[in-house]
């Protein structure tokens, strides 16, 4: 979710930000109390810089584990709104994913990351895996003669090609 709010900025104002995930992992809670570097949902999270906004990576530095909320910092940086791309029940269509893109940047999207997709290198990731979501990664863009969609993930640079897969 953090993701697509940076490259949103990035595309329609200009502005680079580095934000805080350690913010968000620290403060967003889950409804059944537990970790949140055991995940949470990009719905939460974007509530929560409607609210509190995010603070830079420099004032709240990753530390790949939770720790105490503090909420007494005040940030400009805030969500305005956010919405789903399509208010179906199922997952949106080719289509919808290309007009919400080109409408709004980079979305946020749950995908069923497997043991293939994690030990990805490079190339076009064509797994035929089906599962219950359960990573969520920023929808960057697409290249139809690839026939792929092209994923940011959260795993850093040494994974994939530069932190990206092709799906």
């Amino acid at each position: 979710a953090l993701g697509s709010y940076e490259g949103v900025q990035s595309i329609f104002n200009g502005v680079t930000l580095d934000l805080s995930e350690q913010q968000l992992v620290n403060c967003v809670a889950r409804p059944d109390g537990g970790d949140n570097c055991n995940g949470n949902h990009p719905r939460r999270v974007f509530q929560y810089l409607i609210d509190h906004g995010a603070l830079s990576e420099k004032e709240k530095p990753y530390v790949a584990k939770m720790n105490s909320c503090d909420e007494s910092k005040n940030s400009d940086y805030k969500v305005v709104d956010w919405n789903y791309v399509s208010m179906s029940s199922g997952v949106p269509t080719v289509e919808e994913l290309k007009r919400a893109m080109i409408a709004h940047g980079p979305l946020s999207v749950g995908i069923y990351a497997t043991d293939a997709f994690m030990s990805y290198r490079g190339g076009v990731f064509d797994e035929d895996a089906s599962g219950v979501a359960n990573h969520a990664v920023v929808l960057a863009g697409w290249d139809d003669a690839r026939g792929a969609w092209h994923v940011r993930n959260s795993w850093g640079p040494d994974w994939g090609e530069d932190g990206y897969v092709w799906v």
